[in-house]
């Protein structure tokens, strides 16, 4: 029978070695590879919401109409409104953003810093005046505009300000992580044409 020599036991100590080192790394590795590919896919859906208020903001400002509209509640909403036409823009724009992960969507008289005029400080907590307010319909696969209530002539003047703020719930990929919640929001300015009057409400 063969015996073990000293450089038997010390290979075999080094292989133990490598293995430990191995079980207590690969799972290391593991998460940080998964991490670096959630968070691409984090930033993708961001970059992919930046678009969308951007491609909404930019079709509301494009399109004029008659100002001369008294303002509408939310039953009572004309179809042909700055607010709607923002909508409609992101409903139908193509996007890596899955449109059932928008959980609200709001257009907005906008303040200089860019927030809702009458909340009163910078926050989106609430959406009533001066503010429509649209949530996402995953069976109708189109936006509904749920509350707030923008007249006719909140945003009624050239280079006047209106702002689009959307936000989504953003699932990981692979579950280990926890989803979050990602918010964007520009502002837009009305045109300086003659006609750059539009109904909002």
């Amino acid at each position: 029978m063969r015996t073990l020599t000293r450089s038997d036991t010390r290979g075999a100590v080094a292989t133990g070695a490598v293995v430990f080192e191995a079980a207590l790394l690969t799972p290391l590795l593991v998460v940080i590879m998964l991490g670096i590919v959630e968070m691409a896919l984090l930033m993708r859906d961001n970059v992919a919401l930046n678009s969308l208020i951007h491609t909404g903001g930019k079709a509301a400002t494009s399109f004029a109409v008659d100002a001369d509209r008294p303002a509408a509640t939310v039953a009572d909403a004309p179809a042909t409104t700055l607010s709607d036409l923002t909508a409609s823009a992101i409903e139908q724009a193509k996007t890596t953003l899955s449109k059932d992960s928008i959980s609200e969507l709001w257009v907005y008289e906008a303040n200089p810093a860019g927030f809702p005029l009458r909340n009163g400080t910078d926050h989106f907590a609430r959406c009533d005046d001066g503010c429509a307010a649209y949530a996402w319909d995953a069976d109708a696969q189109e936006f509904h505009r749920t509350g707030g209530r923008l007249g006719a002539h909140d945003i009624d003047a050239c280079g006047s300000s209106f702002g689009v703020y959307v936000k989504a719930n953003h699932s990981f990929l692979t579950g280990v992580f926890q989803g979050v919640t990602i918010t964007k929001h520009e502002t837009f300015q009305l045109g300086d044409g003659a006609d750059c009057r539009v109904a909002t409400s």
